[in-house]
């Protein structure tokens, strides 16, 4: 009887989530989609719902400009909420790799910068044909 107790108490124990080493703060996530969409589901462990969330905002932003704050307004209410559960353990927590987060702040700079340089050129070029 007691080995059964002791089975039961080990497969309790092997199903609890797993929360953080030291508390997310719900304030700091709420900063970080303040400053950037997405980024505050990065730092609460949900990289690929922070990438959604982007992308939304995003495309949001190109097609008519309140979508775009809507979804930006929604991530800062996610992240500040998404760090609460986490804390509570009423969601799982991934620890966020290094990789994927350099990845998401890394390539929107790049498409960003890309972008940008075309732009440049394409203007530069049709300012001189007016010459």
């Amino acid at each position: 009887m007691i080995f059964m107790s002791e089975e039961i108490n080990s497969i309790a124990v092997q199903t609890e989530q797993k929360g953080p080493e030291i508390p997310q703060n719900k304030f700091l996530a709420l900063v970080f989609s303040f400053i950037w969409p997405g980024l505050g589901q990065v730092y609460n462990g949900q990289l690929w719902k922070g990438v959604a969330i982007y992308i939304g905002y995003i495309i949001g932003l190109l097609l008519f400009f309140i979508p775009g704050v809507v979804v930006w307004v929604y991530a800062m209410h996610d992240a500040f909420y998404g760090a609460e559960k986490i804390n509570k353990r009423e969601i799982p927590y991934i620890e966020p790799k290094f990789t994927g987060t350099a990845l998401f702040l890394f390539v929107p700079i790049v498409i960003f910068v890309i972008l940008y340089f075309l732009f440049v050129m394409v203007f530069m070029a049709s300012m001189a044909a007016f010459m």
